[in-house]
């Protein structure tokens, strides 16, 4: 149920209340100034609405405005989620006197200036995430000092540039790290393999160069490696592909040379395996290892964009691939985004139809054996008639 309208001005009575989740709806209008009276708030989310104008003084001024330095009122807040808003201005070094807060997020903003990281003193935080604003400066080499909780940094779509501060190691508890779509320069320090804890390495499309540090062997647990779009030269180490839960390797868009190493067939959880645009020899490895590696790809990628499903949705004995294939043609309905079609259409039968034919073509892709995958041009010339197909009244 999708909630429509303004937030009551009855909702600063409940003054026990410590979690509002209000997240996803259609609300609108200026939030009451009645629920300043809300103290033992702990939990706060209004991310996705269509707030204006003021909001009570404990939180801040406006969602079209800057942040306040009055925020670091609300000293109770353990998450706070403002994502979504049209917030500008800088991030007030105040928010460091949130002691007890254990989850920031204010992605899809109009943030500028720099990140007040030197002026944390949140030892409780364990996720920051500013994705898709417009922060600009660097990361300051005591980035973790005094967040020894953190697990999740999310700074992807920023104007952020410099270098990796070394101290970034000093994450011990960091499993996400995403930097893509800046202007991050320099050199991959080996320090990056003290993170053993890290899953998810995002620093595509940015400006690093050098090599890729032998030291990355110890990220165990990495399951994501996106590296695509930067300036890397050399070889791709065989250690990278020891990393036994590596599920996506993107390092297109690079300038990495030499032989695909035999060792690539280790990696048996992979789904996405994007090494073009570089200047490898390809490799046989009994055929293995060759443009039908980004054919997969393509077919998950198919897949998931017309099920909105992930491949880390299924476990065990069910993937994506056989939870679609187990439904075409007959129950095709099943698997297909909801968005996508509705029982009321008229022309439900035909969408189902064109849709089976799609994921009838990214199976194909998706075949075990390369040999037996679709050539690309085909894939192209048979999604186009069925786009004709579609568009045919």
């Amino acid at each position: 149920m999708v909630l429509i309208g303004k937030i009551p001005r009855d909702v600063g009575n409940l003054t026990f209340l410590i979690s509002l989740d209000l997240s996803g709806n259609n609300l609108h209008g200026n939030l009451p100034q009645e629920m300043a009276r809300l103290r033992r708030l702990k939990f706060l989310d209004l991310s996705f609405n269509n707030f204006r104008g003021e909001i009570p003084s404990w939180l801040g001024n406006s969602f079209t405005g800057s942040i306040p330095p009055s925020l670091s009122n609300a000293s109770r807040l353990e998450i706070l989620e403002i994502s979504a808003n049209l917030l500008q201005g800088n991030i007030p070094e105040e928010i460091g006197n949130l002691h007890n807060l254990k989850f920031l997020s204010m992605e899809y903003n109009q943030l500028t200036g720099s990140m007040p990281f030197t002026k944390f003193n949140i030892s409780r935080i364990e996720v920051i995430a500013f994705t898709d604003n417009r922060l600009s400066g660097d990361l300051p080499n005591g980035l973790c000092n005094g967040l020894p909780l953190l697990k999740e940094i999310y700074l992807s779509l920023n104007k952020l540039h410099g270098h990796l501060p070394k101290s970034l190691s000093n994450c011990s508890q960091l499993q996400i790290l995403s930097l893509s779509q800046n202007n991050f320069d320099g050199p991959i320090h080996n320090e990056i393999g003290r993170l053993s804890n890290l899953q998810t390495l995002e620093i595509g499309y940015n400006r690093f160069t050098g090599i890729i540090p032998q030291e990355i062997r110890n990220l165990v647990n990495l399951v994501i490696l996106d590296m695509v779009g930067n300036q890397i030269t050399g070889s791709i180490l065989i250690s990278v592909f020891n990393i036994s839960l590596l599920q996506s390797l993107l390092l297109w868009g690079n300038n990495l040379s030499g032989f695909l190493p035999r060792e690539i067939g280790n990696l048996t959880k992979m789904q996405f395996l994007y090494l073009n645009q570089n200047r490898f020899t390809e490799y046989g490895l009994d055929g293995l290892v060759s443009i039908k590696c980004d054919v997969y790809s393509y077919g998950i990628i198919l897949l998931e964009t017309f099920t909105r499903r992930k491949p880390s949705d299924f476990e065990r004995d069910l993937s994506l691939k056989q939870w679609v294939s187990y439904s075409l043609p007959e129950a095709v309905m099943d698997v297909v985004d909801a968005n996508l079609v509705t029982p009321t259409d008229n022309r439900l039968q035909k969408k189902l139809d064109v849709v089976a034919s799609i994921m009838k073509v990214a199976l194909d892709c998706c075949a075990e054996s390369p040999a037996r995958r679709a050539n690309m041009k085909d894939v192209v010339g048979m999604l186009q008639k069925m786009k004709i197909q579609l568009l045919a009244h």
